[in-house]
């Protein structure tokens, strides 16, 4: 059943595809090699969540190969983090850079989670 606001089915199950393809490829680099996975950034697909299969030992190593892509505005750079990445993450990450293809060219996202003490925040603050 499709019609306003409904995804396709097709399109669905192509972007958990590319979700669980990105996924499988930043895991497999944590496995192989933890210690500089954990450093590293790799070049995603935007349109199927593959990768070029290359760790890049920065955003900016990893942006100026990005450059020589000929179809580079179907590719960006992603940050492999210790945990990897869910599938359902990897599905909303790739989504959302497909949908807005300036955000990664204003350089390496410097995100904070907020940190709270053992046990979470306390109540009224």
């Amino acid at each position: 059943m499709t019609g306003p606001g409904l995804p396709n089915l097709a399109e669905a199950q192509a972007e958990q595809d590319a979700g669980k393809r990105l996924h499988d490829e930043i895991a497999l680099h944590l496995v192989a090699d933890y210690e500089r996975a954990i450093r590293s950034v790799v070049i995603v697909n935007l349109e199927d969540g593959s990768s070029d299969g290359v760790l890049y030992d920065s955003w900016d190593d990893a942006c100026r190969l990005l450059d020589k892509y000929r179809d580079a505005r179907w590719w960006a750079p992603v940050r492999v983090t210790p945990d990897g990445i869910t599938v359902r993450d990897a599905v909303l990450l790739l989504r959302t850079l497909r949908n807005f293809p300036g955000i990664k060219s204003v350089g390496e996202p410097r995100l904070q989670a907020h940190v709270h003490p053992p046990g979470g925040r306390r109540l009224g603050s």
